[in-house]
């Protein structure tokens, strides 16, 4: 059974049902939340407030996929070799990485007469797994 058990004004309905009070507002800002065992649940309408002590954290969840490397907005460490005028290699890997450290991502650039520019990376792939030292022993695609 749902209860209507106080209307402090026109714009908030407070509803009673069981444990939890359902607030209706359309603004959510009016609520004050002083109980220290009080949780706030707000969407568009409806702010939902339980009461009452909670229980213990349930287990961890699993852990999920890695995310995807970081975008040129990461700080990293750079290394540029530029063989000519139309070949360079750039290498990227974490501040700190020695250039013998297998944690550098390594990209071949090659600069075309026409003006584009094909870039391949050290073994196939933008993984930062890859020895700056070792550059020029990979294979690039």
């Amino acid at each position: 059974m749902t209860d209507i058990i106080e209307t402090p004004s026109e714009d908030v309905i407070v509803i009673e049902q069981n444990a939890p009070i359902i607030i209706t507002t359309p603004d959510p800002s009016i609520i004050v939340q002083d109980q220290p065992d009080t949780i706030l649940h707000e969407t568009e309408t409806t702010v939902v407030i339980e009461t009452g002590l909670q229980g213990p954290p349930g287990p961890e969840g699993p852990t999920g996929p890695q995310g995807p490397a970081g975008g040129e907005d990461v700080a990293l460490a750079k290394q540029i070799d530029w063989i000519d005028d139309d070949h360079v290699y750039i290498g990227d890997a974490n501040p700190g990485s020695a250039t013998s450290a297998a944690s550098w991502r390594i990209k071949y650039t090659v600069f075309q007469a026409d003006g584009d520019a094909a870039i391949t990376w050290a073994d196939g792939d933008d993984n930062f797994d890859n020895i700056w030292d070792n550059r020029l022993t990979y294979s690039y695609s």
